[in-house]
């Protein structure tokens, strides 16, 4: 692993999710739920940083921090101990995970500040 990755494209990070969870309705054999894993890792890898910034950004005290550093938590762990199971749903959880980070690592959309400030 680099020390500093650099943030995936979100294309790259979206057609990673889609191949997983297309993958996971197949019951895949173990190799391809490996290297598509392995995709998500990066990426996971990759967003990290800036999805822990950005919780780290939230409103002290809130329901949506929490949540944000508790799912940077669940990514760290996830990247550092990996899960076991069936492919399918080592597929799924990967796919969850890298599409959280990508949510909390992406700039908030104008239609999202706005109800932000509210």
């Amino acid at each position: 692993m680099s020390t500093s990755p650099s943030l995936p494209p979100r294309q790259t990070v979206l057609d990673d999710i889609n191949c997983a969870l297309v993958l996971a309705q197949h019951s895949p054999l173990p190799e391809p739920a490996v290297r598509v894993i392995d995709r998500l890792r990066d990426d996971i890898e990759g967003l990290l940083p800036a999805a822990r910034t950005a919780a780290k950004r939230l409103p002290e005290g809130t329901r949506r921090r929490d949540v944000g550093l508790s799912s940077v938590a669940f990514a760290d762990k996830l990247l550092h101990t990996g899960t076991e199971g069936p492919c399918e749903h080592r597929l799924r959880l990967w796919a969850k995970t890298a599409g959280t980070m990508l949510a909390y690592s992406s700039p908030p959309s104008p239609s999202h500040r706005r109800e932000a400030g509210r």
